[in-house]
């Protein structure tokens, strides 16, 4: 059997795996067909999904939920690069498989299941190499931000509880 093929198109032979089943053009020449037709076609492809998303708002609700599911670390992961870029910080540098697997499903610091949470865990991350931490819940999140990652403010924080929380159990 041949192995090879002429795309119709841009005239050049190239191997079957280079062509979709019971096509006559390649891979190549059929995509840019396509993104031409989108571009061609933009403004009514527009038009029909927002006039569909508001006519079919549970469906989109519902095909956005699956979406999110199947692709929520790989979410997670863009959204704190671009709140790290929009807040001047270095940001992640750790791929979606290297966060995948410091998933757990509980916060590195407090130990608390994300279940129990209104929202998702937040990655955290340094914000002077970019070198990821760990998932943390928006709590212990935005703790260690409003002291700027600094050891010396947490422990300051914590010899102030420790000191006011003695009082407090005495009266």
């Amino acid at each position: 059997m041949k192995q090879t093929k002429i795309c119709k198109k841009c005239g050049v032979e190239k191997p079957i795996s280079s062509f979709n089943t019971k096509r006559t053009v390649c891979k190549l020449c059929h995509a840019e067909k396509c993104r031409q037709y989108d571009l061609e076609h933009r403004e009514a492809r527009i038009a029909y999904l927002r006039k569909y998303k508001k006519e079919h708002p549970e469906a989109n609700r519902i095909r956005c939920r699956q979406w999110y599911r199947k692709n929520r670390i790989k979410s997670l992961l863009r959204a704190s690069k671009q709140a790290a870029t929009k807040r001047g910080y270095m940001p992640c540098s750790a791929t979606i498989d290297e966060v995948a697997k410091l998933q757990t499903g509980y916060c590195y610091a407090c130990g608390v299941s994300e279940e129990e949470f209104s929202r998702p865990l937040c990655l955290d991350h340094n914000h002077r190499t970019g070198k990821v931490r760990g998932w943390l819940c928006h709590d212990c999140n935005t703790a260690l931000g409003y002291t700027h990652d600094s050891k010396e403010k947490l422990a300051q924080l914590i010899a102030y509880l420790v000191k006011y929380s003695d009082e407090s159990t005495n009266n």
